[in-house]
């Protein structure tokens, strides 16, 4: 029997990209939605920042629902490192330059706009308020891990 007389018979694969995570399920939690909003009001914020950043308002009274763990200078949270990892998996937050900042994208303002009607206002006031407070702290953080990036290179 020859080849040519025989058809190959195989199967073909379709290969469908699919999201672990939808926008929907991450934009449903408060808490994201919150980080969103602090992140636009402070504008561009290295990672390490931005611990420091989310850190100062809690001990500040405006805790948006992060366990931090603090150990001498470092300061560290699990659950806002997850979400920073899915806003930036689905492109809500995208890091620029590089000193590698977390900014916002398009997507994610226009995603944070929709949803800024369920902020509290008292929390957007008291939020306003608290990141001018903490912005010099938290920029001599944002330099020093800026530095130290640029030096590596």
């Amino acid at each position: 029997m020859s080849q040519s007389g025989q058809e190959k018979k195989g199967k073909e694969f379709k290969l469908e990209p699919k999201l672990v995570i939808t926008p929907e399920q991450v934009l449903s939690n408060d808490r994201i939605v919150k980080l969103l909003y602090l992140l636009e009001a402070y504008g561009e914020i290295s990672e390490k920042a931005c611990y420091h950043f989310i850190y100062e308002l809690k001990q500040r009274g405006l805790d948006i629902g992060y366990t931090f763990f603090k150990l001498g200078d470092s300061v560290s949270s699990k659950q806002l490192r997850e979400d920073i990892t899915s806003l930036l998996y689905l492109e809500l937050l995208e890091t620029k330059g590089r000193a590698k900042k977390l900014v916002l994208t398009s997507k994610g303002k226009e995603e944070l706009g929709k949803r800024l009607p369920q902020l509290p206002e008292d929390f957007r006031e008291k939020a306003s308020k608290l990141v001018e407070e903490v912005r010099p702290v938290v920029a001599s953080i944002d330099a020093e891990s800026e530095y130290k990036q640029i030096k590596r290179k």
